[in-house]
């Protein structure tokens, strides 16, 4: 995770946050910058979540490094996904419906939604 701390926050107070992340079992990163300090976390981000250290009164901002759902991503996967059930095919270029007996009750209901 990368957090970003407020323009004001001192590295004597940025410490005191990577020390915090350390305790935790993370690798602490210290990087000052021209304009603020940034840190970094390396390790389980499900353990920084638990330090709720976005609500620190100097972190202006927290920052994952990968994305959330990266597998399912077009950065890991460019092309459609196209999953074959029988002889139909769901995905790429074809619309296809799938319902059931929850938001189908009858013929006459799906008839009558379809047209409107």
């Amino acid at each position: 995770m990368i957090i970003v701390l407020k323009p004001h926050a001192t590295e004597r107070q940025a410490k005191v946050i990577l020390g915090k992340i350390e305790q935790a079992g993370l690798k602490p990163l210290f990087m000052p910058g021209v304009e603020r300090i940034v840190l970094g976390a390396l390790g389980d981000e499900r353990v920084l979540q638990k330090l709720h250290i976005e609500s620190d009164p100097l972190v202006e901002e927290v920052k994952p490094i990968l994305s959330k759902y990266k597998m399912v991503s077009r950065e890991v996967q460019a092309h459609n996904t196209v999953v074959r059930i029988g002889n139909m095919s769901i995905g790429g270029g074809k619309f296809a419906v799938i319902a059931g007996p929850c938001s189908v009750e009858s013929e006459q209901q799906l008839l009558s939604v379809a047209e409107f």
